[in-house]
């Protein structure tokens, strides 16, 4: 956790001080009261499972809209922007191009803004504005330094190369690092504090204003390539690429700079203040220095990214066209990772440093759970209608160079089964502060991901070798097996050095993977017998939103959930949190209520109602006395350590522990 966490953890203490600091704290009655006083504050304010749960959950209901809309006008949008995969499959490898130089050039703002504003928003507010002019007016500067620098570099070298085709592509995508001003307006809001609008600003500029902006232009795009034979359709629509983008930057700015003033006013600050030059020499020190320190590891990751591109180029015939199709197999795949949205850092982070152990392997435990629960129902949803309605979608000829997904899909659904217990690691290691072998191993696998590309394309050269199945295996595996020898690595590590993970099978994965197997049967009798009629009757996207409709929240209601409580997949604990995971669950609620009412009443019915239960009693004692000891103002926040810094210590402790 960061600064700002630390100074909201005041805050609150300093408004309920009065009640609290009146009653001392030498009873049980004593402190069962200021327990219930802090869970007054706020219902994200209660310490356990359900936050993560409720935020879980929150997330599936942004989704499920996404996914409905997408099934109601995916292929008539498709069809009309991008009939070409190489459209957006261009302006990828050109804004990847772009990386290492972003990189750079950020090093003084990147990873500093949310650190420095949450420090000083409390401690000194007139400080905290000179860090945002200074953040404000770096990146204005260095975004006009890269538009000048990459402008000269295309117009005098590029139009010369093999590369001359993406040329405009270039200017188009290096004119948003001018003025620049959103993504600081974002981290500026997180670092007030403000993630409600920050998370806004991000689904309005790049899920609303984004998409719409870029299908307009690449519409016109096309109708200009089409009008000027000499360029070409495809032309003119990557072209409407950049250009909805470069026109989206100007939107986050308005939205962004509109919540930031409000948010600014709090402090007695306006938008126009941020403008003004009162920061010092000092300023731009500690700003630079701590970026320089922090952007070694991102660093290596874009260099290696950049790599991986050029090797990509360089072997690999149509990639273009083959990193859009593989975009759309992974995102279909990827779904079935819903439960990783379970947010175990900060929970990790709030309890280990504390000394409550029992609870953070309650928390990972409780992770797994939900993880395995949603794994196992989208797993088979995914196998049994996806596919069917693939095809229908490909059948259109518009849409006809889209089916080679269906090729990349099985690849990605295996690296997707191992995605959680890949990225488990992640969140143990950063929230008990072992941030020096986190590191380690993000820049093991940085390495190990560069040479499998290298493997697959130049040794092995699958692209040849097995065709398409090659490329499948290209795009669906290249950082598959670097990331399990990561997740090995990291696992061994947490078992031996800090506590053992354990499992809780049954109701993870045995019993979800039973309650799902119905879910298979009837998909194959909805694409045997029901869907060709239905699409004769209705209509193909009609159809298609239905039989989504009928995946997402019938078989889940009627069949799955019921299944898992009959089956003992729910213990009394695990039912508590999910009913507390209701209140927090945003838009979800009309949809999770229902889900948890169902789970209740069958598990009432299991005759293994209780049989495999996650072990809580202890990680409950706990819970309680943080929130004790968050009234004592005894409460620990753990700090993330800089991992660059955090990497060479940590090298530095195992060449002393060998010397010795």
């Amino acid at each position: 956790m960061n600064s700002e966490n630390t100074i909201s953890e005041n805050q609150t203490n300093d408004e309920n001080s009065e009640t609290l600091t009146e009653s001392e704290v030498n009873g049980e009655e004593q402190m069962e009261l200021i327990v219930s006083e802090l869970k007054k504050i706020d219902k994200w304010e209660e310490i356990g499972a359900h936050r993560p749960i409720g935020q879980l959950w929150y997330n599936l209901g942004i989704y499920i809209i996404i996914i409905l809309l997408s099934a109601i006008s995916l292929a008539t949008i498709v069809s009309w922007v991008f009939p070409y995969p190489e459209i957006q499959g261009y302006y990828k490898i050109a804004d990847n191009f772009f990386l290492l130089i972003y990189q750079v050039f950020d090093i003084g703002t990147a990873f500093g803004i949310e650190r420095f504003i949450g420090e000083w928003r409390v401690k000194d507010t007139k400080r905290m504005i000179k860090y945002v002019q200074f953040f404000f007016w770096y990146q204005m500067m260095t975004g006009l330094v890269q538009l000048v620098i990459i402008t000269i570099v295309v117009m005098k070298w590029m139009v010369y190369t093999n590369l001359a085709y993406l040329s405009w592509l270039f200017l188009l995508i290096v004119a948003r690092q001018y003025p620049a001003m959103s993504k600081s307006l974002k981290n500026t809001l997180n670092g007030l504090q403000r993630y409600d609008k920050g998370n806004l600003m991000n689904l309005f500029t790049n899920d609303v204003f984004k998409q719409f902006l870029m299908v307009g232009f690449i519409i016109i795009g096309r109708k200009w390539g089409q009008a000027n034979p000499a360029y070409g359709e495809l032309f003119g629509a990557t072209i409407g690429v950049a250009a909805g983008a470069y026109i989206a930057e100007f939107f986050a700015i308005g939205i962004g700079g509109y919540w930031f003033h409000k948010a600014m006013k709090t402090f007695g600050f306006s938008f126009w203040d941020a403008f003004k030059v009162g920061f010092d020499k000092k300023i731009v020190k500690e700003c630079m220095w701590f970026g320089l320190q922090v952007s070694i590891v991102p660093s290596i990751n874009t260099l290696t990214t950049t790599w991986m591109l050029v090797m990509y180029l360089d072997a690999l015939p149509q990639y273009a066209t083959w990193i859009f199709i593989a975009e759309i197999a992974k995102g279909i795949s990827s779904a079935i990772n819903m439960g990783q949205d379970f947010k175990l850092t900060p929970a990790i982070a709030e309890a280990y440093p504390n000394g409550k152990e029992e609870l953070t392997q309650f928390y990972v435990q409780t992770s797994i759970k939900w993880q395995g629960f949603f794994m196992m129902l989208l797993l088979t949803i995914i196998g049994g209608f996806v596919p069917p309605i693939l095809g229908k979608l490909t059948a259109i000829p518009e849409l006809a160079q889209y089916s080679a997904a269906t090729i990349f899909i099985p690849f990605a659904i295996i690296q997707s089964l191992f995605t959680y217990f890949i990225d488990l690691p992640n969140p143990v290691l950063v929230g008990t502060l072992h941030v020096g072998f986190y590191t380690f191993l993000r820049v093991s696998e940085e390495v190990f991901q560069v040479f499998f590309v290298w493997l697959f394309l130049y040794v092995l050269r699958l692209h040849e070798t097995l065709g398409l199945v090659g490329i499948g295996i290209i795009f669906g595996w290249e950082h598959f097996f670097p990331r399990l020898i990561k997740m090995t690595m990291g696992l061994i590590y947490i078992n031996k050095k800090i506590f053992k993970i354990k499992v809780p099978w049954m109701q993870s994965f045995i019993v979800t993977g039973l309650a799902a197997l119905p879910n298979l049967l009837f998909a194959f009798i909805w694409n045997s017998f029901i869907l060709d009629p239905l699409i004769n009757l209705a209509g193909l996207y009609v159809a298609l939103a239905i039989t989504l409709l009928l995946g997402i929240i019938a078989l889940p209601l009627l069949i799955y959930l019921p299944l898992t409580g009959i089956l003992g997949g729910w213990d009394d604990y695990q039912l508590k949190i999910f009913k507390k995971s209701i209140s927090l669950s945003g838009i979800t609620k009309v949809i999770v209520r229902p889900f948890y009412k169902m789970v209740q009443y069958w598990t009432g019915k299991s005759p293994w109602h209780n049989k495999f239960m996650i072990p809580h009693k202890k990680a409950e004692e706990q819970i309680k006395e943080l929130h004790i000891m968050k009234a004592k103002q005894e409460y620990v926040v753990a700090e993330k350590e800089d991992q660059s810094m955090a990497l060479i210590g940590w090298i530095k402790d195992k060449i002393k522990d060998k010397s010795e």
